[in-house]
C-alpha cells in the first residue's frame, strides 16, 4: 500500500527534521536508527503474525527482519565507501 509506504518511510526522517529545527544535531542518528529498527522489527513481527506463527515465531521474525536489513544497510554503505573514489 503506497499510503503505509509513505508514513513508514517518513518516521525516521522525524528526529532528522526536529534536529534542524532546533539547531541539535548530536543524537538526531541515534533516534533515526532506533525508530527504523523498531520499525522493521514491527513489520517482521506483523508480517508472522498475519500467516498465523506461533507467539515465539513472531518474534524471531521481527528480529530477523532487522538483522537481514541491518547486513543490507552495511553492505550498501562498504559498496559506496568502494566506489567513493571513483
Amino acid at each position: 500500500n503506497t499510503c503505509s509506504f509513505m508514513i513508514l518511510g517518513f518516521l525516521p526522517l522525524i528526529p532528522y527534521l526536529v534536529a534542524k529545527i532546533r539547531g541539535d544535531e548530536e543524537h538526531q542518528y541515534i533516534w533515526i536508527i532506533a525508530i527504523g529498527a523498531v520499525e522493521l522489527f514491527s513489520l517482521g513481527f506483523a508480517k508472522s503474525t498475519l500467516i498465523g506463527s506461533s507467539v515465539p515465531r513472531r518474534f524471531f521474525s521481527g528480529f530477523e527482519t532487522v538483522f537481514f536489513a541491518a547486513i543490507a544497510l552495511a553492505a550498501g554503505y562498504g559498496i559506496g565507501k568502494i566506489f567513493d573514489g571513483l
